[in-house]
């Protein structure tokens, strides 16, 4: 079933690590004496759960050889279910139970056979729910938002033009860099093996109205900065626009 999507929700890595200190004592219940992950997500998941229990991470093909129901199955997040049933499939091919928990998932009427015993966070299936380590998601077609992100700070390192910050393989749909050329900025991106729709060139960084036209011209629903300053301006400015400061990865 197709959902149209109203909203994001984002958290931060402190929000984050907040929501499984709450859950801890439910995983205590589980009696585990490891942790192993659903790659990529599930692993910064399980790696705070590790951490906070003292107890070994394993990595998938180990899961199997494990005595039953002693290691947890972590996820970051399901919404159809199928990438943990293939996950199953793949490293437990006998069909045995694991405790299994997930960060965030759908309501559990959507999932039928999911088979997880903790969730944290039910998600709203009409609401995006960006985690810090996905923002790369943010690039990629099926993101259903318009987005605006600096160059300078968040693609390029800033005072160090010649190093590369945040990579995608995909196209970005719409740049922001204060100073320079455009022609400069964008045989930049072209040299770094980027690839861009649009790309707007602003003489003064400090100049948040400017900025705050764009966003608002183009119904920007996520404005991913490198200058968390900007970010408190543009967001006083245009409120119905997601900011999120890189690379602390907080919403301001």
């Amino acid at each position: 079933m197709t959902v149209t999507m109203t909203d994001l929700d984002f958290l931060s890595y402190a929000d984050v690590h907040r929501v499984v200190v709450e859950t801890i004592p439910a995983i205590r219940q589980l009696s585990i004496s490891a942790v192993s992950f659903v790659p990529r997500g599930g692993g910064v998941i399980a790696g705070i759960i590790a951490q906070l229990l003292d107890l070994p991470l394993i990595e998938a093909a180990e899961l199997a050889r494990m005595p039953s129901g002693r290691c947890l199955l972590v996820d970051d997040m399901i919404v159809t279910g199928r990438s943990l049933a293939a996950f199953r499939r793949r490293f437990l091919p006998d069909g045995r139970a694991v405790p299994t928990y997930v960060f965030a998932a759908v309501p559990s009427a959507r999932l039928p056979g999911a088979e997880v015993d903790l969730v944290s966070i039910t998600v709203d299936p009409a609401r995006y729910f960006l985690l810090p380590w996905e923002i790369g998601d943010i690039f990629r077609p099926i993101f259903p938002f318009p987005i605006l992100v600096d160059l300078d700070g968040v693609i390029r390192a800033p005072g160090d033009p010649a190093r590369a910050l945040l990579t995608t393989p995909h196209v970005i749909a719409h740049l922001v860099c204060f100073g320079g050329t455009e022609a400069a900025a964008a045989q930049w991106l072209a040299e770094h093996g980027y690839r861009h729709r649009r790309l707007t060139c602003l003489a003064d960084p400090e100049d948040s109205a400017e900025l705050g036209e764009i966003i608002q011209q183009n119904a920007v629903r996520l404005y991913l900065t490198g200058d968390a300053r900007r970010g408190r301006a543009v967001r006083a400015r245009c409120p119905s626009c997601h900011v999120i400061v890189f690379p602390e990865m907080i919403e301001v």
